[in-house]
């Protein structure tokens, strides 16, 4: 061999040696069928042996030995000892699927899925996660969203992403759920085809990075706490929490506080969740600018799913929810704040995070708060001023009240309600309900919503009939070239988005004669039945047969009497009908408090069923603002809020009762007496008899008899 074939392959004519076959090869009494070096091709694989996996090649077919296990697969080998076996016990038996089923309640998810084929089971999404894998998938999350520069992405964290693919998402989740599941003595897979290594793969090369982001957060919103609160399990759900702010205060705000005072209150279980989590808060933090999130945005987006057990309360309103999400976002926020002030004494950190703990404890005042948090930071969230309505929806009593209500049926049904009450700032929801009704070319949504919200109502809603309401939604503002009709966004089965045109819905008018059917082109142009008539000559003779009415002989009376139909009768096939429509009605609205973060924390979680049991509500943003006659400046606590002279937002919430009938006053006064001011139940008295007629009023007693009946 040449001299420089030998530089350009890296090795001399003297390396040969290290690639010759080895003597305990050559002396093998199986001989191969190329000899020398390769190995030998089993042809003894039958052609109805199931296929094998992309990953792996037909020269692995044979059994590997434990000397050779840590060998990796190639074309060719050197001769090792691989030997041939018989038919019936050679040929491999290998699969993609996990054997077992899908456990309903979540406990254990032991499934049978083929990421490549299967569709994902419904029944993934709902699971609840242990702290334990809680941490693995923000993990593996954090850290792709870290490598794939997802710290300066716009709109990183932002629910329902432009780019966003929900079945990416699904199938990044059930692959996750199947990793659990090789611990399982039943599960046997070859590497290249284990969940763990697809999810990986999925993960690693996902195409947008918001996927990863919305991952993450399922991760957060489907956590199972070890126990009734994040501390040590007790009656109160915060006493953890109001320990450590009364220590802290004690300690004169000691910048080791959350080291000292609040890791040793919490479990370890608790602990190895918060410190990843606010790894990946202080990365987004950093980049805030760029990203469009900040600490404490993202502190009250996550601080509900990581910090409170119970996910919902079945007595509650959208007060009380927004009351329990505000004060654990806040509690999150001022655990995040000093975590940053303990990092800073390890290692310095940038120079934006320093700016958020620069005026801590941010009072003055020694005395706690009235609220027991701590003050609201200056670069904190923002807050608007929301129009807030509640509709009773009055079932009668025969009907059921509905379990579950769309956010687009929730508007629909406050646009049809009554007004109950006038006071407050009902003249604002009035001028919404004008506003829907002024334009007839416009549906009642678009007309009042902006587009941002009818393309969330559009992702979330399954309905037709609630898509047909949403249908001039934003797909106005992108045109065809050709036809001028809108396109309607939609979704392959690869996640790619694509456009659909949408034909409008006035056809274009059928040329009346020749002249005009010649100059209109080559267009797209409808024809009328009668448009061949219309291109003969005016000299050909069109005559159209008489129309002949039969005369009955008979004359019939005027005056008919006219009958009525008789009403099929009903057909016992069919269903139950369909329960009436109840009575709706504006019971009231004022304008309260909304935070920033709440928007989108509510958005993220509307779409998934841990908000089944959450209080009817849905949240927009206005198109046109309102202008309310008086705002206020501050809030209850004195705490200044986002002053502007008009409303942006609006909050309907939906209540269902039932319809009780009243009661009338000789009912629900019997029995009851008046006793010093008390009413008592008094005995009821005994109608006296009135006397047998005697022998001489018989007769008139009997013709009274006769008239009463």
């Amino acid at each position: 061999m040449p001299s420089f074939l030998s530089k350009v392959f890296g090795r001399k004519k003297s390396d040969d040696r290290e690639f010759a076959t080895p003597r305990s090869v050559r002396r093998s009494s199986d001989p191969s069928l190329l000899e020398g070096k390769f190995e030998a091709i089993p042809s003894n694989i039958s052609p109805s042996s199931p296929k094998f996996p992309e990953g792996l090649h037909a020269s692995d077919k044979g059994r590997v030995k434990e000397g050779d296990k840590g060998r990796q697969f190639g074309l060719l080998k050197s001769k090792s000892k691989l030997q041939p076996s018989s038919p019936t016990t050679d040929a491999p038996h290998l699969t993609l699927r996990l054997p077992g089923t899908i456990d309903k309640n979540g406990d254990s998810f032991v499934a049978s899925f083929n990421p490549q084929t299967d569709e994902t089971d419904d029944s993934v999404l709902t699971r609840r996660l242990t702290p334990g894998e809680t941490l693995s998938l923000i993990e593996a999350c954090s850290k792709a969203i870290t490598e794939r520069g997802g710290l300066e992405t716009l709109g990183v964290m932002r629910p329902h992403w432009h780019s966003a693919s929900p079945q990416l998402q699904r199938k990044l989740i059930t692959l996750f759920i199947l990793t659990l599941a090789q611990k399982s003595p039943e599960t046997t897979l070859a590497p290249s085809t284990s969940p763990l290594a697809a999810f990986n793969s999925e993960l690693e090369y996902a195409r947008s990075v918001h996927d990863v982001a919305a991952v993450f957060r399922w991760a957060l919103r489907h956590l199972k706490l070890s126990g009734t609160s994040f501390g040590p399990s007790s009656s109160d759900e915060w006493s953890w929490y109001h320990n450590f702010r009364e220590a802290e205060r004690k300690a004169d705000y000691d910048p080791r506080a959350f080291t000292t005072k609040l890791i040793p209150a919490i479990s370890p279980t608790h602990t190895m969740i918060l410190l990843p989590t606010f790894d990946i808060i202080s990365s987004l933090a950093a980049h805030a600018e760029a990203n469009g999130y900040s600490g404490s945005k993202l502190a009250k987006y996550f601080g509900f799913w990581l910090l409170s057990a119970r996910r919902a309360e079945g007595t509650e309103d959208w007060n009380s929810l927004y009351t329990r999400w505000e004060v654990s976002g806040r509690m999150l926020e001022h655990l995040f704040l000093s975590w940053l002030r303990d990092e800073d004494t390890k290692r310095p950190l940038p120079r934006r995070l320093q700016e958020l703990v620069a005026q801590y404890p941010y009072t003055t005042s020694p005395d706690p708060t009235a609220d027991g948090l701590l003050t609201r930071p200056r670069f904190s969230t923002r807050r608007y001023d929301a129009l807030f309505v509640r509709i009773e929806a009055v079932y009668a009593d025969n009907d059921k009240l509905p379990s579950s209500r769309s956010p687009v049926r929730i508007f629909t049904d406050a646009l049809d309600s009554e007004f109950k009450s006038d006071k407050g700032h009902a003249y604002l929801w009035d001028q919404i309900k004008t506003a829907t009704t002024s334009d007839p070319d416009t549906k009642p949504l678009p007309a009042v919503l902006s587009d941002d919200t009818i393309s969330l109502f559009s992702l979330i809603s399954t309905d037709p009939k609630e898509q047909v309401l949403l249908g001039a939604s934003g797909a106005a503002s992108t045109l065809s070239p050709i036809t001028e009709a809108p396109l309607s966004p939609i979704t392959d089965g690869n996640g790619v988005s694509a456009f659909k045109t949408t034909l409008p819905s006035s056809a274009p008018q059928s040329p009346k004669n020749w002249a005009e059917f010649s100059s209109a082109g080559f267009g797209e142009t409808t024809f009328s039945q009668d448009f061949a008539s219309t291109l003969l000559d005016k000299d050909v003779e069109v005559t159209d047969p008489p129309l002949q009415r039969k005369h009955s002989k008979r004359k019939q009376s005027r005056n008919v009497t006219p009958v009525e139909p008789t009403p099929p009768a009903p057909d016992s096939r069919a269903g139950p009908e369909e329960p009436e429509c109840p009575k709706l009605y504006m019971v009231s609205a004022e304008i309260v408090q909304l935070d920033e973060a709440f928007v989108d924390f509510w958005r993220d979680a509307v779409g998934d069923p841990i908000s089944n049991d959450w209080p009817k509500f849905v949240i927009g943003e206005l198109k046109h603002p309102l202008t309310p006659r008086s705002i206020p400046a501050s809030s209850e606590d004195g705490e200044k809020v986002a002053s502007s002279s008009s409303v942006n937002w609006i909050i309907i919430e939906e209540k269902f009762r039932k319809l009780t009938p009243p009661l009338s006053p000789a009912v629900h006064h019997e029995g009851l007496a008046t006793s010093g001011g008390l009413r008592v139940p008094s005995v009821p008295l005994k109608r006296t008899s009135s006397p047998r007629p005697s022998f001489g009023e018989k007769k008139s007693s009997s013709l009274s008899a006769t008239l009463k009946r």
